[in-house]
Formats: structure tokens, C-alpha cells, sequence
């Protein structure tokens, strides 16, 4: 199986049919992240789109054709793991880092440049890797006999779900990071 992981980097607020900014720039932002979705389904044919969004919210990817589900842990789930707590604790840190400042995904997590040398930095949290083995079985039960996957995740998991695509499953995976201009 072919696996892409488009690693969303704006925030999942981009994939949702009902953008929370209506500006024009808002706008632009969707349909941006759905021209790249539209091109990548076609590129590679894909038969199935692994997406990890906010349960119950209509995304752009439910409406593109292939077989589409929700592979991210309900708060239900979180709870009955043990994660919730940690999961809604999760820090954003500003980062003085000068010249060097750059959005990315780092060892501590993801950081996005906000300007002026600063960043913010999302950290990663233990119970993401609970969350990310949620992620790689639920695409697994659900993908069927589809050799071209799509899987549509925040950065922060992106590397995470690429090794488990590759060495749980063998897998050949590719990841896109995609951030807005």
C-alpha cells in the first residue's frame, strides 16, 4: 500500500466545511488546503482518506469522492484511556529564536513562526502516541483492499504515523507538510 500523509500545519479549523474565519483570507486558506487535496486524490488515485478531525465536524475531505473516515480518538475514548486530562492540557510555548526562527516540526514539537523572531511551540504530550496507534489501526481496519491511501493529520503526529505505516505494516509512505502561504 501507498500511503501519503499530508501534514496539516495551519490547524484542523482548515479542513472543516464551516471555516471558523470568513475573511477573504480564510477563504483563500480553504481553498487552498482543498485544490491540494484535489490534486493528490487524482495524482495518485487514491481509494481511501484516513483524515483526523473533530468528531462530528463536515470536512472538505468527506466530499472529495473516495471513501473517507474520521481515524481520530473521540473524547469518550480519551477518557476511557486515561488521556483526556493530559490531552486538553496541552501548552503552546513562545520562543525567542531570532534569526533562526522558521516554522517547523522540531524533537520538542511543532513551532510556528509568528514574526519577528518568535515562535510558538505545540509540544508533544505521552499520550500522542496513544493517540497515534488509534490513528495507524483505524486506518488499518478501515482501508479495506485500497492501495492508495490518503491520511490527513495535524504535523505534530505526521512522523509518528509515517514510521508506523512503514515498520508495523511495511508500507511505503510519503509525507507532505503543507502550510499556508
Amino acid at each position: 500500500m501507498h500511503v501519503l500523509i499530508i501534514a496539516n500545519g495551519s490547524g484542523h479549523d482548515t479542513q472543516s466545511v464551516q471555516y471558523a474565519d470568513d475573511s477573504a483570507a480564510g477563504k483563500d486558506l480553504k481553498a487552498e488546503f482543498e485544490t491540494l487535496l484535489k490534486r493528490r486524490i487524482a495524482e495518485r488515485g487514491v481509494q481511501f482518506i484516513g483524515e483526523e478531525a473533530k468528531s462530528g465536524v463536515q470536512t472538505i475531505a468527506q466530499f472529495l469522492g473516495p471513501r473517507r473516515e474520521n481515524i481520530d480518538m473521540c473524547v469518550a475514548e480519551r477518557e476511557a484511556r486515561g488521556i483526556a486530562e493530559e490531552q486538553r492540557g496541552r501548552t503552546t510555548e513562545p520562543r525567542y529564536l531570532g534569526e533562526d526562527a522558521c516554522s517547523g516540526l522540531t524533537e520538542d514539537g511543532y513551532q510556528k513562526e509568528v514574526g519577528n523572531g518568535w515562535v510558538l511551540v505545540t509540544h508533544r504530550l505521552p499520550s500522542d502516541e496513544v493517540r497515534e496507534q488509534y490513528m495507524f489501526d483505524r486506518v488499518m481496519q478501515e482501508v479495506g483492499d485500497a492501495d492508495s491511501v490518503l491520511v490527513v493529520c495535524g504535523i505534530s503526529h505526521s512522523r509518528q504515523l509515517a514510521e508506523k505505516f512503514r515498520h508495523e505494516a511495511g508500507n511505503v509512505v510519503e509525507i507532505e507538510y503543507w502550510e499556508p502561504k
